[in-house]
């Protein structure tokens, strides 16, 4: 079995000395028995936390901050039916499946992953139907895949955008015929849509139109944050508290002409909301609670994901120079690793055989 820690955010401690320098040998079991979760791109990457080897690399589908398994959907149209899979992103080895009549997949709602299509406690998973102008379905299926899903469908053009944590509400976008939107919540219980808006996107006129890009999602599940580029205003970060059903939109300034490429870190412990655009050359720190967004010079890390140890007994977290940094529970560093990639994202750490 595997035991994980959530990986915790932190600013990237400062550059030293680049190469793959495994720990030392007081502490070789213990780095042995450990497996990094990184992500890159599209992919979730399992690493051997010894030698920097990567061991597997498995779809980055729908998943908890635990990150016990990953969720995918997969489509038969030759006998209309769609399996989900539960996959263990250590292994590779799928862990349950289940087959699913008619043709679903887990939405997308920013970016390329689907990221909040899972609830925070991690124990449903979020599917969308084929959609026309008049009608959207969806569906709500268990995560241990041992019961059909609960389907339902709205009259309407409606998107999936987050789930409560505890799955008790979907939020969903409410596409107008005028082209623009606004988030309503489902209430699973009573199967009906909230009458009250959480945010009325048409509010400040056309300010708020975009394309969801990229986004961030508390470990919790809440809140969920959304960056969305090309209004007439620019870019905006949509903050959904998805626990109260409440929402803020923060603008961030001199962003009209900012491309797709943009990228929001999370640094929970600092209460900060990290926005960069390498094409602009800008990077925003955002307070969440207050909308309070500050310009940082070019260059200032993002938060780089650490990882302890299940014993604490060492931490694994991005350093600036490109390399994974491995610490001692002083803070000392004992070893470097690779990264599998330049873009990689630490996301969790996986202690085999406890």
């Amino acid at each position: 079995m595997y035991r994980t820690v959530m990986a915790v955010l932190m600013l990237a401690p400062a550059l030293v000395a680049c190469g793959a320098e495994p720990a030392s040998n007081a502490s070789h079991t213990s780095a042995a028995r450990d497996t990094l979760l990184a992500r890159v791109g599209t992919s979730l990457v399992a690493v051997d936390a010894h030698t920097g080897r990567t061991l597997q690399r498995v779809s980055l589908g729908a998943h908890d901050a635990s990150l016990d398994a990953v969720y995918t959907a997969r489509n038969d149209a030759e006998v209309g039916t769609t399996t989900v899979i539960a996959t263990d992103p250590v292994s590779g080895r799928r862990l349950r499946s289940i087959k699913v009549p008619g043709r679903w997949g887990i939405p997308v709602a920013a970016g390329s992953t689907p990221d909040g299509a899972m609830s925070g406690d991690g124990n449903v998973l979020a599917l969308a139907g084929p959609r026309s102008e008049r009608l959207s379905r969806f569906a709500l299926l268990r995560t241990d895949l041992t019961s059909r899903p609960q389907r339902f469908a709205l009259r309407g053009r409606y998107d999936f955008d987050a789930m409560a944590p505890d799955g008790s509400a979907l939020y969903l976008s409410e596409i107008r015929d005028d082209g623009r939107y606004r988030v309503r919540a489902y209430d699973v219980k009573s199967g009906a849509l909230q009458p009250q808006v959480v945010v009325d996107k048409t509010a400040v006129g056309l300010l708020m139109q975009g394309a969801p890009v990229t986004r961030a999602v508390d470990p919790s599940g809440s809140p969920v944050y959304t960056l969305y580029r090309g209004g007439p205003a620019g870019a905006f970060v949509h903050s959904l508290n998805t626990q109260r059903g409440t929402a803020l939109c923060i603008f961030l300034p001199d962003s009209k002409r900012a491309g797709p490429n943009w990228r929001l870190a999370l640094d929970p412990h600092r209460g900060e909301l990290h926005a960069l655009n390498r094409d602009l050359g800008t990077h925003y720190v955002i307070d969440p609670t207050s909308g309070e967004v500050t310009p940082v010079p070019p260059g200032t890390p993002l938060p780089s994901v650490a990882a302890s140890s299940p014993d604490d007994a060492r931490a694994y977290a991005i350093d600036r120079d490109g390399t994974i940094a491995v610490r001692d529970s002083t803070g000392a560093r004992i070893g470097t690793l690779p990264l599998p990639s330049p873009d990689a994202e630490l996301l969790a750490i996986r202690r085999n055989g406890s």
